[in-house]
């Protein structure tokens, strides 16, 4: 039986990455005017973004991505600010973590062009200005190939590829939660294969928020 994706417009619907046989929830969304302002503003200025923190539950992200941008006056950066604190918000709550490892990065080439499956536990996902992230459902993955350099597609299986402005959470190989009956969360290792994704192949600049829950 083969892992499934869950694609929805609904909040509520992220719980699903629980469910033993969801490997990838992705939450899509409108697009936001002032988020895709900001993504090219960004990618105007001379420096690239490269925002990399370890963020506890009692810290503000809104105030470390002002520190990082240094600046009051580009387009959409309180929204960008209160998403930051909404998504943290989502992964304390939805996985019971202690922290997240945030990265906020100004990409306009790949930053990683082969399918490939994150070695964690999961992943969240969104991107601006640009294409999103790809990925190929299990059902149509030959996981042997990922090993090469070949395309890790089944006969007749399609690549996919998330929405910008979605909430995307993606499995990793080293998943290993579950829900119990009376709603606990069980850390004991479970077999999950992880998402196989890369980075859009087309050439085009983009703002991508990646963030990886910390229970330690």
């Amino acid at each position: 039986m083969h892992a499934r994706e869950v694609i929805s417009n609904a909040m509520g619907d992220l719980a699903a990455i629980h469910e033993p046989d969801v490997e990838l929830v992705s939450i899509e969304r409108p697009q936001c005017t002032g988020l895709e302002a900001l993504a090219k503003a960004l990618d105007q200025r001379r420096r690239a973004l490269q925002l990399r923190v370890q963020l506890q539950a009692d810290q503000d992200p809104a105030e470390l991505l002002a520190a990082a941008l240094a600046e009051s006056s580009l387009p959409g950066q309180d929204e960008l600010g209160e998403e930051l604190r909404l998504l943290s918000g989502v992964l304390y709550e939805l996985l019971g973590c202690r922290g997240v490892g945030l990265r906020l990065l100004t990409l306009r080439q790949p930053m990683c062009p082969r399918f490939h499956v994150d070695r964690i536990p999961c992943r969240l996902l969104v991107t601006w200005g640009g294409p999103a992230t790809e990925y190929v459902p299990d059902r149509f993955l030959e996981r042997p190939l990922l090993a090469s350099k070949r395309l890790p597609l089944r006969p007749g299986g399609q690549v996919r590829r998330l929405q910008p402005n979605a909430i995307s959470l993606l499995k990793g190989s080293l998943w290993a939660s579950s829900e119990t009956a009376d709603g606990d969360v069980d850390r004991r290792p479970r077999r999950c294969q992880g998402v196989a994704h890369r980075s859009p192949t087309v050439p085009d600049h983009r703002l991508l928020l990646s963030m990886d829950p910390i229970w330690a």
